[in-house]
């Protein structure tokens, strides 16, 4: 946890959660976009309105760009000398961390010292994801380790630790980092008040849980009857199967996933597990056909492009109001569509293969 916050506990990081994130809000808010809110008339049924946050249009694609981009423009000045910022991706936080060390260089002073930055990958990153990196940043060095998230973290890690001049930058596992994608709920909050829609739900993919631990931690100070819900993958269900255990559980052998921004274990100790474990209400698991149905939906409907950890927030609530549609009677629902780099063979596949809503043999 970031140095200054590792003596809280959970219930006193939650309180001082929200602050943290209206400095957040401050601190990036040149440097990222505030995403549209759009309502879609396709969802709901007529029985509630539903709001896509479309952070698919953020800058880098991805919600990432907010907390990599708060952690690193937090960071103190190092002085003379070169620092090396690390960290550890399946591609969109990559991108996001990318982005903020070129913005920390160009803001760098002449006593300020030189700035790199290195980012470790899994073998199994998408290689769209590897290609936007190396196209766009080529002053960032990618290394590939593991075959997922959890062994690259840990490995990613250990480099930090074995050279004085690393500087690790967490994917989640990080105040600063959770703060600035909680800036994500605080935009729901204040785009939906304009609306004239009071926020009752939230459906929010979970990875290793910072973007969901900023989100929920921003709106239940806020708005304390929200109901948060966690939304994975059937193939890669940690934090899920980990809230029901009580404890972190690593899959043995995790399947491939369309969401591969999500899949992968939870760094232990991670603070946001028992951010979690207080503040999501519930979780729906959804299948790969459910996830892919989704991304040809928004497409089909919307014209927008999305990834596969976006398509699990959204399939999440299609399948959630078809089972219990009484539940969203009357509420105003919030999805969080957290990203939109898919590579064009996946989406490809998916809009050749997968049949439209509706049109299910």
């Amino acid at each position: 946890m970031t140095s200054g916050f590792a003596s809280l506990t959970t219930q006193q990081l939650i309180e001082d959660l929200p602050t943290e994130i209206e400095k957040a809000s401050t601190r990036i808010a040149s440097h990222v976009l505030q995403t549209p809110l759009l309502e879609s008339p396709y969802l709901g049924g007529g029985t509630c309105r539903v709001f896509l946050k479309l952070e698919s249009e953020q800058v880098t694609g991805s919600f990432k760009a907010r907390g990599s981009l708060n952690k690193i423009l937090s960071l103190p000045s190092t002085g003379t000398g070169t620092t090396t910022l690390v960290t550890s991706s399946t591609g969109n936080h990559a991108q996001g961390f990318a982005r903020a060390v070129g913005i920390l260089e160009q803001r760098g002073s002449s006593d300020s010292g030189s700035m790199r930055g290195i980012i470790y990958m899994p073998e199994t990153a998408q290689p769209a994801k590897i290609n936007a990196v190396r196209q766009c940043y080529p002053h960032i060095k990618l290394e590939f380790y593991g075959q997922d998230c959890s062994n690259t973290e840990e490995y990613a890690l250990k480099m930090a630790q074995e050279h004085n001049n690393y500087i690790y930058v967490p994917p989640y596992n990080d105040v600063h980092v959770i703060a600035g994608q909680g800036t994500v709920g605080l935009e729901i909050l204040e785009q939906s008040s304009r609306q004239a829609a009071m926020i009752d739900v939230v459906f929010v993919c979970i990875g290793g849980g910072g973007l969901i631990s900023g989100v929920a931690a921003y709106l239940k100070a806020k708005r304390p009857g929200v109901k948060i819900v966690g939304c994975q993958p059937e193939r890669s269900p940690e934090m899920y199967l980990s809230v029901q255990k009580g404890e972190l559980v690593y899959l043995d052998n995790p399947q491939p996933t369309l969401s591969d921004g999500s899949a992968g274990g939870i760094e232990s100790g991670s603070v946001t597990f028992p951010i979690c474990q207080d503040l999501v209400d519930d979780y729906v698991l959804v299948s790969e056909e459910e996830i892919a149905a989704a991304i040809r939906w928004m497409v089909d409907k919307h014209h927008k492009i999305i990834e596969g950890a976006a398509g699990v927030a959204l399939a999440a609530f299609q399948k959630s109001i078809q089972a219990k549609p009484h539940e969203y009677e009357g509420k105003n629902v919030a999805i969080v569509i957290c990203g939109s780099n898919i590579g064009t063979e996946a989406l490809t596949t998916i809009l050749t293969t997968t049949p439209a809503k509706g049109e299910e043999s």
